[in-house]
C-alpha cells in the first residue's frame, strides 16, 4: 500500500472518530429533561377547594419526536395526544372521588420552549451550558366541593406517556415542597 493511500485511510479513520465523538457528546448534552415530566400543583391561599395544575412533558416523550411537527401525520398525532390528555386529565391527576372535583383545561401549548442550565467539564475547566427544548404544556384547574388540604393525589402517566420514568413534583400549598417520583406513577398528600 502506498503512502498516499495509508494517509487517506488514516485521515478517514480520524475524521470518523472525531465525528463519532462529537455525536456522542451531543447526545449527552441537555439530556436531563428527557423521560422526565414536571408537574406543578398549587392551591389558592384563600380557596383550598381549587387546585391549579401545570404539566410539562418533553415533546420527544409526549409525541415521539423532538421539535415541532413538520408534516400532517405528526400534527394529527399531536392533536390526538392532546385530545386524549384533555379527556383523561382526571386519570393523570386523580383527586379523592368524594371531593367531586370538576376538571377544566385552561390552556395547552403544543410546543412550549423550555431551557435548562448545567455545568460541563472539559479538560479541567467548567463551562456553563444552556440548552432549549420543546415541551407539551397543559394548564388546568380542579374545582372541588371541599378543601384539598392534606388530601391524597395520585399521579399516573403510565397509560398516556410510557416513556416517562421520572416525575418532578412542585407543590405550592401550605406544605411548599419539591420532590421527585422515580417512576411513572405515585401518590402523595397535598
Amino acid at each position: 500500500m502506498n503512502n498516499n493511500k495509508k494517509i487517506s485511510i488514516m485521515l478517514m479513520l480520524i475524521s470518523n472518530f472525531i465525528a463519532g465523538s462529537a455525536s456522542a457528546h451531543n447526545i449527552q448534552v441537555g439530556e436531563y429533561h428527557h423521560n422526565t415530566a414536571e408537574i406543578d400543583l398549587s392551591t389558592g391561599f384563600f380557596n383550598k377547594k381549587k387546585l391549579d395544575i401545570e404539566i410539562r412533558i418533553p415533546a420527544q416523550d409526549a409525541y415521539g419526536f423532538e421539535g415541532k411537527s413538520t408534516n400532517l401525520e405528526q400534527e394529527e398525532k399531536v392533536n390526538a395526544i392532546i385530545d386524549n390528555l384533555k379527556q383523561n386529565i382526571s386519570e393523570v391527576i386523580a383527586l379523592p372521588s368524594d371531593a367531586n372535583c370538576k376538571y377544566e383545561v385552561n390552556n395547552i401549548n403544543k410546543f412550549d420552549i423550555s431551557s435548562e442550565k448545567y455545568e460541563e467539564a472539559h479538560k479541567g475547566e467548567k463551562t456553563n451550558v444552556k440548552t432549549t427544548y420543546w415541551n407539551l404544556t397543559l394548564d388546568a384547574s380542579a374545582y372541588c366541593n371541599r378543601s384539598l388540604y392534606n388530601e391524597k393525589v395520585i399521579i399516573d402517566l403510565s397509560k398516556h406517556f410510557k416513556n416517562i420514568n421520572k416525575i418532578i413534583i412542585s407543590l405550592n400549598t401550605s406544605k411548599n415542597r419539591k420532590f421527585t417520583l422515580n417512576k411513572i406513577s405515585g401518590e402523595f398528600y397535598l
